[in-house]
């Protein structure tokens, strides 16, 4: 395993990076990068260069428009007044619209519904990431150093191609020089405890089939 440090993810992002992003994903990215096994020079050197991408050279994990261009939107699941602005891009892959958040905190036992500023947090940024990644089968277009259809899968079109490109060579690059290690860090304590935030009841809308912007998604199929 690489060890993840901020100097390697100045290095894949290329530009000035924000510090509070930087070193929660320092903290965060280990043990996420492990249980989804992203895990080889390749796996990582794409997973990073996408999110680089994505949150803007690792400087936010939030959306900088309000979210207001997604009122109304259906086909997010966005269904009620407000829900445009509630459930704008968070995260370093950015889910957008009530029905991503709903299945995503679904997948992860968070009530990113209920609590959605809780999807642009260190660790559950990097959560809903790496559970992205797997769910698209993207470690094994990493195999495949295949980065042009990594992006598709990640952007659902190409915006932003030669810079996604860009930043996996300099992940490859920055790797190379990493140091690795046998044992991960200890697990870091969950800076604000699910049980201690604020749940603003909403009524549960049924999850719509989706493309969000900049993280096309396929809704869980209903059983029930």
């Amino acid at each position: 395993m690489y060890r993840i440090t901020p100097e390697l993810l100045k290095e894949v992002a290329g530009a000035s990076v924000n510090k509070k992003v930087v070193d929660g994903l320092v903290k965060y990215l280990p043990e996420a990068l492990e249980k989804y096994k992203i895990n080889t020079k390749l796996r990582i050197a794409h997973f990073l260069a996408q999110i680089a991408h994505e949150s803007d050279h690792f400087r936010t994990t939030e959306e900088y428009a309000s979210g207001a261009a997604y009122e109304g939107r259906k086909d997010l699941g966005n269904v009620r007044k407000g829900d445009g602005r509630r459930y704008k891009g968070r995260g370093v892959l950015q889910i957008t619209g009530r029905a991503n958040y709903h299945t995503y905190g679904k997948k992860l036992g968070y009530d990113l519904e209920n609590n959605p500023e809780l999807a642009a947090t260190p660790e559950v940024s990097v959560l809903t990431a790496a559970q992205y990644w797997q769910d698209r089968g993207l470690n094994e277009l990493a195999d495949a150093d295949n980065g042009k259809q990594i992006t598709r899968k990640v952007n659902g079109g190409y915006n932003g191609l030669n810079d996604r490109l860009s930043k996996v060579q300099r992940a490859k690059r920055a790797l190379d020089k990493a140091e690795q290690v046998k044992d991960l860090p200890p697990k870091p304590k969950q800076e604000t405890p699910i049980q201690d935030l604020p749940s603003r009841p909403v009524e549960p809308v049924e999850p719509l089939p989706i493309i969000a912007q900049g993280l096309p998604f396929e809704p869980e199929e209903n059983n029930g």
